[in-house]
């Protein structure tokens, strides 16, 4: 391939990895999101019920809230909008999803909890709200961020008449599937004030569950809430149990570099000179020998250090559908055409059960 850059990726199906970015004279560590986030952009809203029995609840996430807001300008590496909302036999909109986090921490410092009728609430309606933008939250979630709503309250919902009935439960149900069509993680925080007097907690775990979101219940007097909305921020609004196997992590390099020897250019048809890059297997156990891994891959594993030149070394960590039983090979032969080549990585890897692309930033000739 005179004068293209090869790109062999390899990417398998990524559930956990690590977005940190360091400059690139060092190794760093590179995946899906551009702004170094775990987590990427996050659009995160607060529905709250702010009846008198939340009172300990609510102050609890008021004295963790300066927590909250870190860990969510840390997991979505800056790229940040936060929602709120209010909610007893009605909702009251508060913010809409919104870049000024300041702003919203400042009003969920605020909230002030009080009275609530009857035990039934509107968190129904108050998720609804938040789900299909309605009622004044009318700001579209963004399609490429991750989107999560977080729950809080002790009661069964009530719809607008401060009455559980059938079509409440219903609609916690049928707002949830809607939910999970529209990619946003529901996460239900659960303070029994007053126990599970009505059957909450099993709504509320269905909502979750639907959704693909966090159930989490917390002390009766409310201990713990705040924690629990930090943590599930930090996990994505996805469930601690999706973290990946420690048999299915796999650990590789990405080697960008040059071929300085135009002999060695020529036995492997490549041109020298030009930067290359190739995808690795690493062993986390063992120091790598960046030189020996690129002259393996390229199959000529005799030939001298000096033809090559490393430019740059980027690190990532991946979750495999299956255990790395059949680890990839790295010598592939230097003789083989581009397509072939290409085609042993990919049978490899399809070996171990992960997804696999392929792919090169020209067009191969």
């Amino acid at each position: 391939m005179d004068n293209e850059r090869l790109t062999l990726a390899v990417i398998c199906t990524v559930i956990a990895v690590l977005l940190v970015s360091f400059p690139s004279t060092s190794k760093h560590v590179y995946a899906q999101s551009s702004r170094g986030g775990i987590c990427g952009p996050m659009d995160v809203t607060f529905a709250v019920d702010d009846t008198a029995s939340m009172g300990p609840a609510i102050n609890n996430v008021k004295s963790e809230l300066p927590n909250i807001i870190s860990t969510a300008n840390s997991a979505s590496g800056g790229d940040l909008r936060l929602g709120l909302m209010t909610f007893k036999d009605k909702v009251n909109v508060i913010h809409k999803l919104t870049i000024s986090v300041p702003l919203v921490q400042a009003s969920i410092g605020a909230i002030s909890a009080s009275s609530g009728g009857n035990l039934p609430e509107a968190s129904d309606i108050a998720k609804d709200t938040a789900i299909n933008n309605l009622n004044g939250f009318d700001e579209p979630w963004r399609g490429s961020a991750v989107k999560i709503l977080i729950l809080i309250t002790d009661a069964p919902p009530g719809g607008l008449n401060d009455a559980k009935d059938p079509a409440d439960v219903a609609r916690m149900h049928n707002v949830a599937v809607n939910a999970l069509s529209k990619n946003i993680l529901v996460s239900d925080v659960f303070v029994p004030t007053g126990g599970d007097y009505d059957g909450q907690r099993a709504i509320l775990q269905d909502d979750a569950s639907t959704s693909g979101g966090v159930f989490t219940e917390t002390a009766a007097n409310g201990v713990g809430t705040g924690a629990a909305i930090s943590e599930i921020i930090k996990n994505c609004g996805k469930p601690t149990e999706t973290v990946c196997n420690p048999d299915n992590v796999q650990h590789w390099d990405k080697i960008v570099f040059k071929i300085n020897s135009t002999e060695l250019a020529k036995r492997v048809n490549l041109t020298a000179g030009t930067e290359l890059d190739i995808k690795v297997l690493d062993n986390p156990k063992e120091v790598a020998d960046i030189k020996k891994k690129v002259l393996d891959f390229l199959g000529v594993p005799s030939a001298k250090r000096e033809t090559i030149q490393i430019i740059d070394v980027e690190y990532a960590i991946i979750c495999a559908k299956l255990p790395a039983t059949h680890p990839p090979t790295t010598g592939i032969s230097a003789l083989m055409s581009a397509e072939q080549k290409k085609s042993s990585i990919a049978e490899a890897l399809r070996l171990q059960g992960g997804n696999v692309t392929v792919g090169s930033n020209t067009t191969a000739k």
